[in-house]
């Protein structure tokens, strides 16, 4: 699996660098993309959210194959890099003294 680029403002490669990773990982992206289609409990906290953002996150990655296809079609061009500043405000709040921006 390609995945698209992510971008990196502030000090947010750390956090881009695993996020391209845990999406590059089959099982995984196949469980949130289930996961997705149920409701995730309430008393998960913090941890709902960051799930939930990651789903969000994840349906914006597209498969080169994909873009590939759309283009020989003549449809969907490349939608470049993906901002990932909902992931580091839920990153946020599992480290709140040493902010992403």
């Amino acid at each position: 699996r390609r995945v698209r680029g992510l971008q990196n403002p502030g000090n947010m490669c750390f956090v881009n660098a695993v996020v391209q990773c845990l999406a590059a990982c089959q099982p995984l992206f196949r469980f949130i993309a289930c996961a997705k289609d149920h409701p995730i409990p309430e008393k998960m906290g913090t941890m709902r959210e960051l799930v939930t953002v990651f789903s969000e996150m994840m349906d914006e990655f597209v498969e080169l194959g994909e873009i590939n296809k759309e283009s020989k079609r003549g449809g969907g061009a490349h939608k470049g890099s993906i901002r990932g500043s909902a992931m580091a405000s839920v990153v946020n709040k599992f480290v709140p003294e040493d902010p992403v921006r």
